[in-house]
């Protein structure tokens, strides 16, 4: 698993092998990590720079519907201080 790109309290863009996970934080008074397996389209769309992952994530928080069915339970967290670009061993909650 290797971190792509991540802005704290906002977002975490995950690799792990050709799969792409987008974690987001909820927002609101409770805070809650949510993760999700992106579609192909998502994925390419990142992957080429015509979608930013903030922008998903976004999308995602605002329209639940869009990602339904692709949410993976419990949701994927690098461990702190991991630093981008680097595979992380010890990701929070699961292994995939």
């Amino acid at each position: 698993m290797e971190v792509i790109a991540e802005q704290p309290w906002h977002f975490v863009l995950l690799k792990d092998g050709a799969a792409l996970f987008l974690t987001y934080m909820t927002g609101g008074v409770v805070e809650a990590p949510i993760t999700i397996r992106l579609a192909v389209e998502e994925a390419e769309a990142i992957q080429s720079g015509a979608l930013q992952p903030k922008q998903l994530a976004e999308q995602f928080r605002g329209n639940r519907a869009k990602y339904q069915g692709r949410e993976v339970t419990p949701a994927i967290l690098p461990p702190a201080g991991a630093q981008q670009g680097a595979p992380r061993d010890g990701f929070a909650a699961r292994e995939l």
